[in-house]
């Protein structure tokens, strides 16, 4: 490579780097410019471009997503939040059925034993 051709390409490369620089810290609003379509690195630089816009786009739908990710997490969220308040007022009528229930029948257990002790004291008396 002669003297002057590899002071083009520095010259070049050094005009891109603040671009690239810059997109390399997150910057995706930068672009290389081309000054000449006849420039033999004209190609490399319009492809650069493309590549920094694709980067912007993905970056920019990924926020978007994310955004959209965020919105139906906290949908979410509130629908488990009210379903499980509705469980938790549903178990509380289940445990005071289940009370309701279970003196129910501890009422009939002790009614049946009185009965029990009734036919008995017939019995006895019945013999006498």
């Amino acid at each position: 490579m002669d003297k002057e051709t590899e002071v083009y390409i520095k010259k070049r490369l050094a005009e891109i780097m603040p671009v690239l620089q810059k997109v390399a810290m997150g910057d995706l609003n930068q672009s290389i410019e081309v000054k000449d379509e006849k420039d033999p690195f004209a190609e490399h630089f319009f492809a650069l471009n493309i590549f920094i816009d694709d980067i912007r786009d993905l970056m920019l739908e990924n926020e978007r997503k994310n955004q959209e990710l965020a919105g139906a997490n906290k949908n979410l969220e509130e629908e488990v939040a009210r379903k499980t308040a509705g469980l938790r007022e549903k178990i509380e009528e289940l445990e005071k059925f289940n009370a309701i229930a279970v003196n129910r029948e501890l009422k009939m257990i002790g009614l049946k034993e009185k009965v029990v002790n009734l036919e008995n004291e017939i019995k006895k008396l019945e013999k006498k």
